[in-house]
């Protein structure tokens, strides 16, 4: 029988405690349960594959929103999020310009060789990769969640390596 410490709900800090654990031990899940008195190794490790679910869930709820709000704002005759970018040079709003994209990328980050091997609803680029307002690479938003996920919400682009975050991600 287990303890019964190892039944009671998961707090935010015992939390925080898994994710810290991982981010410095990796999924060495014996040491992280050190960390977590009552816990055993493998309650930690479903908590933490349960974690990176809900994780990806937000992710993708957030996404969604981002592209009905677009979709408002496109109604109303306003530029969607993420559809102009700030020209330092002119000191004004230019729209970004999505001709001539060098590459797509598929979930694994292989390449699509074209836009049509990615569905329309997946397809996103980031902000960061940006060059003077022009997409450079477009990206399954599957990958993308996938390494955000995995990277403590915070990652670097597959191709420029640049830091981003949920927020620099947009539809394409």
């Amino acid at each position: 029988m287990g303890s019964p410490v190892a039944n009671r709900e998961w707090s935010f800090k015992e939390d925080n405690k898994l994710l810290a654990g991982v981010w410095k031990h990796g999924k060495n899940w014996t040491v992280i349960a050190t960390l977590l008195p009552g816990r055993t190794a493998n309650a930690v490790k479903n908590r933490y594959a349960a974690l990176l679910k809900i994780n990806r869930k937000l992710m993708k709820m957030s996404f969604k929103t981002k592209i009905l709000e677009g979709e408002e704002a496109a109604k109303r005759g306003e530029p969607r999020t993420g559809e102009t970018y700030w020209d330092k040079k002119a000191r004004r709003w230019k729209v970004v310009n999505k001709t001539n994209v060098k590459g797509y990328y598929k979930q694994n980050f292989t390449n699509a060789e074209a836009a049509k091997h990615i569905k329309k609803h997946k397809r996103v680029y980031l902000d960061v990769d940006l060059r003077n307002g022009k997409v450079q690479h477009v990206y399954d938003i599957d990958g993308i969640i996938h390494l955000l996920v995995h990277g403590g919400l915070m990652a670097k682009s597959p191709l420029t390596r640049k830091n981003f975050a949920m927020k620099h991600v947009q539809p394409f």
